[in-house]
């Protein structure tokens, strides 16, 4: 997901729902539809492995990840000329996951990062 944040200009979507209406259904039903249950797949193998804290609400936090992706595709609330898209996404992305991660899942983030 990252590697193709990095190559997506934010206008695109802008653009998408603007002038390609019909192409921006299919994009809103797709993250409706498989991203959503994806996340969701996620959040619930997460808490089953213990990296994810017991109690996150799934469907909440699903969402809520969808809504940080739509803040940042739709929203105004970032000009990406001091940071990128891709970074702005990295960053809201580590905070959606230190934030449900347990002490053993921000170990393996932090692997991961290495």
């Amino acid at each position: 997901m990252s590697e193709m944040m990095q190559h997506i200009n934010p206008i695109f979507f802008l653009d998408l729902q603007k002038f390609h209406s019909n192409a921006f259904i299919q994009f809103q039903k797709f993250k409706e539809e498989c991203a959503y249950k994806d996340l969701l797949r996620n959040i619930k193998a997460g808490k089953d492995s213990g990296v994810y804290k017991a109690d996150v609400d799934e469907e909440f936090a699903a969402k809520y990840r969808l809504a940080q992706i739509d803040m940042l595709m739709f929203g105004n609330y970032f000009s990406f000329d001091k940071i990128s898209f891709s970074q702005a996404n990295q960053l809201l992305l580590d905070m959606f996951v230190y934030g449900i991660c347990t002490i053993k899942g921000h170990k393996l983030i932090n692997e991961y990062k290495k």
